[in-house]
């Protein structure tokens, strides 16, 4: 598997003027889905630019069980393509078999290399209809309608580009249970909102050896987030920015959400 690399920004755009090179592991439209995982296309509503793909474990997947909701915000264009990805890698080998995703598909406002990927309310587009939080919430809704969703545990998932908005949500949107953040930039004084983060559960995945989005954000990130009663666990990983072969982070991943569950449970 390739080493995925993307880029992250203070304004969390797409392209910056220099050149830097995007690399994403197992990306492509033409990769088969494997044989394991059941995949559906779906639209929230009469709403064309707020398209998702539901997947989940076959195994699972007629159940009538309540299951958790894993919501995925790719990073770098956040785009379809990272369809094999989700689902071959993530969900299979990262995801309980109790647990469905859901990966957004990021619409594409405008063709400007420096748009922002995912607009929110910390940073926001003109051009966006929708704010990402608010996609985010109608995908939830949206799940709901056709699926069993243990409202305990629906949890964010999203690194480098989107780590802004899983920061936000964590604190606007109560329906969000706990969150997943890989390797993102944090910012204090914007990032969430202090007086709400009390009893919220972060799990957060960083490299120190980041040269992209500095490890330094994750540390103050854990801090800022403790100090205002947040359940934080920061993981680190050797290798920098991206999804690093050989670090096993699909073990990682799981390991970050049966700790977000138990802290979540831990709450009821």
């Amino acid at each position: 598997m390739n080493k995925h690399v993307e880029r992250c920004f203070p304004e969390f755009v797409v392209g910056l003027t220099g050149m830097l090179l995007f690399l994403w592991p197992v990306l492509g439209q033409g990769q088969e889905i494997d044989k394991t995982i059941a995949v559906q296309e779906r639209q929230v509503g009469t709403n064309a630019s707020q398209k998702y793909f539901l997947i989940q474990h076959k195994a699972t997947a007629t159940s009538t069980n309540k299951q958790g909701l894993i919501l995925i915000l790719p990073g770098g264009p956040g785009s379809r393509d990272f369809l094999p990805f989700c689902a071959n890698v993530l969900t299979r080998y990262g995801f309980p078999e109790d647990f469905m995703a859901a990966e957004l598909i990021a619409p594409e406002w405008s063709k400007d290399e420096n748009r922002i990927v995912w607009p929110s309310r910390i940073f926001p587009d003109k051009r966006a209809k929708f704010t990402s939080e608010e996609f985010l919430d109608a995908v939830i809704d949206d799940v709901g309608k056709s699926n069993r969703v243990d409202e305990r545990f629906v949890f964010t998932l999203g690194w480098s580009s989107s780590g802004h908005v899983l920061y936000s949500a964590s604190t606007s949107n109560a329906k969000v249970r706990g969150s997943l953040i890989a390797m993102s930039r944090f910012l204090s004084g914007k990032s969430v909102e202090a007086e709400q983060v009390r009893g919220k559960n972060y799990w957060l995945y960083h490299s120190p050896q980041d040269r992209v989005c500095a490890y330094s954000e994750a540390q103050e990130a854990e801090n800022f987030l403790k100090e205002h009663g947040a359940n934080v666990k920061l993981v680190s990983y050797e290798g920098g920015h991206g999804w690093v072969p050989n670090t096993f982070y699909c073990d990682r991943i799981m390991e970050g959400i049966l700790w977000l569950k138990e802290k979540s449970a831990a709450l009821q």
